[in-house]
């Protein structure tokens, strides 16, 4: 599972680099995980495969469960005039006034593994976390390409 939405999330960033493609562009990568679970490396992989193959730029940083330290981030990406932020939800609602900040700035905020909908984000990659809390491990059952 946590490979496949790895895969989706390279995916949308490489469909989100295509108009950019004329000039490198900066993206923000910020996870409300730690670097040492192995879950978040599969999914900075993924980021920096899409760096690698499109030639733009991501910025990365894990923020260990604070919340604080994540809003913080992803206003230093919008002061730094970021092209696109990608960020996991720590807690429902914790995002709303950031990201509102950073739509208003004209910068797209895709939600990535953790749902939240109580942000407006720009789109949301992954799977729904309800349907695969009741149907348990076999997640493939609800995935259809």
């Amino acid at each position: 599972m946590v490979r496949m939405v790895a895969r989706l999330i390279a995916v949308a960033l490489f469909a989100l680099s295509l108009p950019l493609a004329v000039q490198a562009k900066t993206l923000y990568w910020i996870s409300h995980g730690s670097p040492a679970d192995p879950v978040w490396t599969y999914f900075l992989q993924g980021a920096n495969m899409w760096a690698k193959d499109t030639g733009q730029t991501v910025k990365t940083s894990f923020h260990n469960g604070d919340v604080p330290s994540q809003q913080e981030a992803i206003r230093t990406a919008i002061a730094a005039k970021a092209d696109a932020i990608v960020t996991t939800s720590p807690d429902p609602g914790s995002l709303v006034d950031v990201v509102k900040e950073a739509r208003a700035a004209g910068i797209p905020v895709i939600n990535f593994n953790t749902p939240d909908p109580k942000v407006n984000f720009t789109a949301y990659v992954g799977g729904d976390l309800l349907v695969v809390g009741r149907r348990g491990p076999n997640i493939s059952s609800i995935i259809s390409w």
